[in-house]
């Protein structure tokens, strides 16, 4: 449970961090992605837990669809990075809630979804 806290709590640190560089600046240095990389060493304590044809998949698809809308300049390319260490990030995060509301491995698919209206022309 504490590993799930912490993993939670560093992703929302990054983001946050990066949202307000690219607030503030209009463009997150890509040295500070470096920064928060070691968030991936998640994905190695969580990898038994994980479907991991179904990670690959979401993971391959989440980030293929945030690259092709960056290649369409609908999104910025931290973005896309920022997508990529989300979902590398989180391979497995457990409902905190309702447990079964979560499949192993679905995650990053979930996040693209859940951030995918916000970047659409309307």
């Amino acid at each position: 449970m504490i590993w799930t806290f912490l993993q939670i709590s560093l992703t929302i640190v990054m983001l946050l961090h990066t949202s307000i560089l690219d607030l503030k600046y209009r463009e997150v240095d890509p040295k500070t992605w470096l920064l928060y990389s070691p968030l991936a060493v998640f994905l190695a304590l969580n990898w038994r837990q994980v479907i991991l044809p179904l990670y690959l998949y979401s993971f391959a698809t989440s980030v293929g669809v945030s690259y092709l809308f960056y290649r369409f300049s609908l999104i910025g390319g931290a973005d896309v990075i920022a997508m990529f260490l989300v979902a590398i990030s989180n391979p497995e995060v457990p409902s905190l809630i309702l447990r079964g509301l979560t499949l192993l491995g679905a995650e990053p698919i979930v996040v693209l979804l859940y951030t995918l209206p916000q970047h659409l022309p309307s």
